[in-house]
């Protein structure tokens, strides 16, 4: 063994020891980034021996930074990952293709058993991330803001009602139909560019998707409701003024009922 070696060795030592000794600082005050801190040390440590094999080539540390970076890359795009869901399958081929490529160079040296990690770590990223966004992961900051969103009307009908005796003309407030308003504008962002570029550069046709929300008022202004489709699920989300904050019922909030819970329960 060169003393070239025995350095790199060593360095490699203190590297390990370092990212130990912080993800175990990390999780001491952040618990909650376990999986993330074994998930990456999944990619950074390998990739490091790696580093440790190929001391002499002067490409070493910009391969190797591309090889913990494209992980990261495939999880920043992923929602133009999604928008070409359509394509799976190309795309599925396209990052095997870089994956392959960036696991194989002239000059590097790497180890078959790595060659084989990353490749399989790598997919199994965009697998879970593809999977997890399309159950709805993805869309749960815009649920939650549609969510949000609707609870603020809830206590804005409620102002309303202290201030003129009914519900009647909620509809007609100002921050109550700025607040639908608000939910509109995260249906359109989800529009703007939920077509996949490939489509795009050969004038297929756009697929817009309907989201539908509704408020409902008694004649007599005493009771109302209002419920608005979440992004990427099946059930609307639904408030009226006995106080609900839910899921709708089955016939919840439509024709003359006036309740979320089902056509069954009338206020």
């Amino acid at each position: 063994m060169t003393i070239m070696e025995k350095k790199n060795i060593h360095l490699l030592k203190y590297v390990l020891v370092i990212v130990i000794v912080s993800g175990l600082f990390i999780l001491y005050n952040n618990p909650g980034l376990l999986f993330l801190f074994i998930f990456s040390s999944l990619f950074f440590i390998p990739i490091i021996i790696q580093v440790n094999n190929n001391p002499r080539n002067p490409y070493t540390i910009f391969r190797f930074s591309l090889l913990f970076v494209f992980p990261v890359l495939l999880f920043c795009f992923l929602g133009l990952l999604l928008n070409c869901s359509n394509w799976f399958m190309v795309e599925f081929l396209v990052i095997v293709g870089i994956l392959g490529a960036l696991v194989n160079g002239k000059g590097m040296k790497f180890d078959s058993w790595f060659q084989a990690h990353y490749i399989l770590m790598s997919l199994l990223v965009f697998v879970l991330l593809f999977t997890g966004a399309n159950n709805g992961a993805y869309h749960a900051a815009n649920n939650a803001k549609i969510k949000a969103i609707m609870s603020q009307m809830r206590s804005t009908a409620e102002l309303i009602k202290i201030k003129e005796g009914s519900y009647a003309d909620i509809g007609k407030g100002s921050d109550f139909n700025t607040y639908r308003g608000g939910i509109k504008e995260v249906y359109g962002r989800q529009n703007i560019d939920n077509s996949c570029f490939i489509d795009r550069k050969n004038d297929y046709p756009k697929v817009q998707k309907i989201y539908n929300e509704a408020l409902l008022i008694a004649i007599d202004g005493s009771a109302w409701c209002y419920k608005a489709d979440l992004i990427n699920d099946s059930v609307p989300w639904c408030v009226d003024s006995s106080g609900y904050y839910d899921y709708a019922g089955e016939g919840g909030c439509s024709v003359n009922n006036y309740s979320c819970k089902g056509s069954d329960i009338i206020y």
